[in-house]
């Protein structure tokens, strides 16, 4: 079994466990809600609705995903943004089990930042290949790259490069959820030149049926 197939019955097994004491829990409130007044009733329904809508939609997140259809949605998303960047979109067969919307904020963070590098006009790739048991996903654009120290303090606190307003909140999503799938985020830039972020996950082989 693999690392991703790891996860998945991971995560299954989570929730089964959660399942128990948050049903628990909500007997326990509903058996006393005559001495609840009408707003903590309301937050309570609020919060039982919410704990609801996790325990059985965590599971249909997770299911196989073909990654160049994935990426090629987020493009669709921000042709707005692209008017003078060309754009090369990956060519593939290759699935991952992670959840597919989480997968996408990250890529679509990622492009964010490369199309904010690019001042004038310029070009983003994204390829993938496998190497190694993994799909690595490579995203490059021609912007003004990010300097030596810059990129060992992004690496390693955070933050963001040549944003007027920018937290740095996206790559470090970015990050936390690849260290979450069990793969790995990597940055190689070069100022003057441009910057390739690269993700690394373990390998997900197509579905007999040809995916979801």
């Amino acid at each position: 079994m693999n690392m991703a197939a790891n996860m998945n019955l991971e995560n299954q097994m989570l929730l089964h466990d959660l399942k128990s004491p948050v049903q628990a829990l909500c007997a326990l409130i509903e058996s006393a809600m005559d001495s609840l007044d009408r707003e903590q009733i309301k937050l309570f329904n609020k919060a039982k609705s919410r704990a609801s809508e996790l325990l059985t939609t965590r599971k249909k997140k997770l299911s196989d995903f073909h990654v160049e259809d994935a990426i090629n949605e987020v493009i669709s998303e921000k042709q707005n943004r692209l008017k003078d960047i060309q754009i090369k979109l990956p060519k593939g067969n290759h699935f991952l089990s992670v959840e597919r919307k989480e997968f996408q904020r990250v890529l679509s963070n990622i492009i964010d930042n490369s199309i904010d590098a690019i001042e004038n006009k310029g070009g983003i790739s994204i390829k993938t290949n496998l190497h190694k048991n993994h799909l690595n996903i490579h995203i490059r654009d021609t912007g003004k790259g990010i300097d030596d120290l810059t990129l060992m303090r992004i690496l390693k606190t955070g933050g963001s490069f040549g944003k007027a307003h920018g937290s740095g909140l996206g790559l470090m999503h970015a990050k936390k959820s690849m260290n979450q799938w069990g793969g790995k985020l990597e940055i190689d830039s070069l100022q003057g030149h441009g910057t390739v972020v690269s993700l690394s996950f373990p390998l997900r082989k197509a579905p007999k049926n040809g995916g979801l």
